[in-house]
């Protein structure tokens, strides 16, 4: 078991989560094999192993840098990016996007129409023998069926999507079952499916001509959005409604940070609470 571990962490250094969580499941599969008796004990104990994994810290953007973002990212793929950056979808889930899946609803003048993506599938990558491609599936847990409200500052994004960059026709989806002709919401020039890897050289070239921090990647909207919303008093199962994420200990240990200066403005709060102004005088 130890040679197992060792030829592990040798052979993927830079894969400690993912080691760590196979190592948890050979050892949940035996501990297994023991209740029903097929073994005698459990082999599979490494204290190393078990040791938790300290992981670097996500970079959390400032809202500047992801309107920068906006600003510099492709016209076709400026929705794309808003549903990724600011409204906190999954890379996959943003891709997979249909038509019928964003619901416009008019509001009377001078009010913005309301915009509203249900999240109902994921595109993931798979590589086989004939390269790479795009598959469909369903969400992984229930919680990533959802319906996501798109803020007003981003509805524009939308409309002007929708009025100049929806294929015109369907676009053949790859299922684990079989081909699915749908019309997706976004779609590169030619019609087909946006590969995640294509999007993020989109995305890239976007950061570089924002001149915006670089650790920003499509899973940073996450982190922006669960910090955001914590702030304007959102409770965790709200939270978790909004991102498709029911773990809520995953949303206070990976995703949940703490804005720079936001500590100093929330005791500021409390001093005004008390009588005194921002400079501590009454």
């Amino acid at each position: 078991m130890y040679r197992w571990w060792d030829g592990l962490q040798r052979c993927y250094p830079d894969a400690r989560t993912i080691n760590q969580q196979a190592y948890k499941r050979l050892k949940a599969a035996c501990a297994e094999a023991v209740r029903r008796e097929a073994i005698a004990i459990n082999p599979v104990d490494v204290r190393d192993a078990a040791r938790r994994v300290e992981t670097k810290e996500k970079y959390l953007p400032e809202d500047a840098e992801l309107l920068g973002i906006l600003g510099e990212v492709p016209a076709r793929y400026r929705a794309l990016t808003s549903l990724v950056l600011h409204h906190g979808l999954r890379i996959g889930e943003a891709i997979a996007l249909e038509l019928k899946d964003v619901t416009v609803e008019p509001l009377p003048a001078p009010w913005m129409p309301r915009v509203t993506v249900t999240v109902r599938q994921n595109a993931q990558r798979i590589t086989d023998g004939g390269g790479n491609h795009m598959e469909v599936q369903p969400p992984k847990t229930r919680a990533g069926f959802r319906e996501v409200p798109i803020m007003s500052v981003d509805v524009p994004y939308f409309l002007a999507h929708l009025g100049l960059y929806v294929p015109a026709v369907d676009t053949p989806l790859r299922l684990a079952t079989g081909i699915r002709n749908a019309r997706l919401f976004t779609a590169t020039a030619q019609g087909k499916m946006v590969m995640d890897t294509s999007y993020r050289n989109v995305l890239g070239n976007a950061k570089e001509r924002a001149g915006v921090s670089m650790d920003i990647d499509p899973h940073t909207g996450r982190n922006w959005l669960i910090t955001r919303l914590a702030e304007q008093g959102a409770h965790l199962k709200e939270i978790g409604k909004l991102l498709g994420q029911d773990d809520v200990s995953t949303i206070l240990d990976v995703y949940m940070k703490v804005r720079a200066g936001r500590t100093t403005s929330l005791m500021d709060r409390v001093s005004q609470s008390l009588g005194g102004d921002c400079n501590g005088r009454k």
